[in-house]
């Protein structure tokens, strides 16, 4: 496969993060770049039972993961962003939804394991540590059979 950044010549690297629809800052420190993908999110997943949905909208710029994660079970209702990072195929993070009973955001660890035909959720048992909560042992997650499969993403 072709360098991209080595073909354009000079100023490549510049027209190439341009055109991508980066933004660039020159400064002092290293050179720093930040995109925006078109708010459109790489994947889109759903997996539907009975009264409860669960939908996840991934961004991925490898191995950093953004993107919401909205749960509608009956009268359960909870949306939320997911931050995380890929480590191999599997998907460690944070959930982070609404506003607590004090006023402040709830935050879970999440774990996803991406297979052929979507993300299957993991879970194990949580500790406290200095006041959030985590995986007791990341070794010990098991995750379902069933899988969020891709579907068509929304606005």
């Amino acid at each position: 496969m072709t360098n991209l950044l080595q073909t354009n010549g000079p100023g490549g690297a510049v027209k190439l993060l341009r055109a991508l629809g980066c933004a660039i800052s020159f400064s002092a420190l290293p050179l720093f770049t930040s995109c925006q993908v078109q708010n459109q999110p790489v994947g889109c997943y759903a997996h539907f039972a009975e009264e409860d949905t669960l939908r996840l909208s991934l961004l991925t710029l490898y191995p950093t993961v953004s993107g919401t994660m909205i749960y509608d079970g009956g009268s359960d209702h909870y949306t939320g962003t997911v931050t995380g990072t890929m480590h191999g195929d599997t998907l460690l993070g944070e959930y982070t939804a609404g506003a607590g009973e004090n006023g402040s955001a709830l935050t879970t660890p999440i774990a996803f394991l991406r297979r052929s035909d979507g993300y299957a959720q993991g879970g194990c048992e949580l500790v406290m540590r200095d006041g959030k909560f985590e995986f007791e042992r990341v070794s010990a997650l098991k995750f379902g059979k069933e899988v969020l499969k891709p579907v068509p993403c929304t606005k």
